[in-house]
């Protein structure tokens, strides 16, 4: 549990957040933010609010394995909202990666992400969008399914989140749309296309010991209503089709009261700039 403190380092952030939100987004000094997440997880997450009009609305975006917070500035070209970016623990991964230490597939790599959430709700913002990329698309589903799930309460009170917040976070982003862009649905489905990967064997095992494969988090989704906006790219040569179906139609059947909708399309591979997917957001 956060200490006295910490307590009001996060006050004082929400304060910011508000304030700055209803002027300059771009100005807003979330060091405090980044302080604070350093000393609880171990890693600066280089929270960063990017360019937008001043809103009550807000995007979060996520990266894909691997990669950084610039998956923002990508999704800033296509929105005109305020939008928070940040890295997940195991980010920019080089040669050197030793997947041992890691934080793939465990709470610890989701709770980033809740910290962010917890704050942008604590500020007052009515409307929280998210937006995954790839791993971040699942690891958008698994987060959800830890916060509407009593099994990890002890892991969010290591971060101030206690179950009636995280029914708020929930609310708060019942109220926007998730974009799951090309979402990682399992690390055993990955490594269908590449059997021989010892990193992805060990995140396969680590994945399914913890039970944060996201199709399988699907399940836990039960009694939310929320809209979702899902892209698969056909003939994904870094994921893979195969449970392509499996995971839309699970999806569906839990948000039954809810919007999932989903868009196939060849935008350039796995890794492309997806504009089938973009043009259904700007219908909605």
């Amino acid at each position: 549990m956060l200490g006295p403190k910490r307590i009001i380092c996060a006050l004082l952030l929400a304060h910011f957040l508000t304030m700055h939100l209803r002027g300059n987004p771009l100005q807003l000094p979330i060091h405090h933010l980044n302080s604070e997440a350093k000393k609880l997880f171990g890693y600066n997450p280089g929270y960063e609010l990017l360019h937008g009009k001043a809103s009550d609305t807000i995007m979060i975006t996520c990266h894909g394995y691997g990669a950084n917070k610039q998956i923002g500035q990508i999704v800033a070209q296509q929105v005109t909202m305020p939008i928070a970016t940040f890295n997940f623990p195991d980010h920019d991964l080089g040669n050197n990666f030793d997947v041992h230490k890691s934080s793939l597939g465990t709470i610890d790599d989701y709770l980033p992400l809740i910290y962010l959430l917890q704050a942008v709700v604590k500020s007052g913002i009515k409307k929280i969008n998210l937006y995954g990329f790839s791993a971040g698309g699942g690891a958008i589903i698994t987060t959800l399914a830890i916060l509407n799930s009593p099994t990890y309460h002890r892991e969010l009170m290591r971060i101030g989140v206690t179950a009636k917040e995280a029914q708020k976070i929930l609310t708060v982003i019942s109220q926007g749309t998730i974009i799951l862009d090309a979402p990682l649905k399992s690390i055993a489905e990955l490594l269908t296309t590449r059997p021989q990967d010892t990193i992805f064997q060990v995140l396969a095992k680590r994945y399914k010991k913890n039970r944060f494969e996201p199709i399988d988090c699907i399940d836990k989704l039960k009694g939310l209503t929320l809209s979702f906006l899902v892209y698969f790219e056909e003939n994904d040569e870094i994921l893979s089709n195969r449970d392509d179906e499996l995971f839309y139609q699970k999806l569906k059947a839990i948000n039954n009261n809810g919007k999932t909708q989903l868009i196939r399309g060849r935008d350039g591979g796995h890794n492309g700039f997806h504009r089938m997917l973009w043009e259904a957001y700007h219908r909605i």
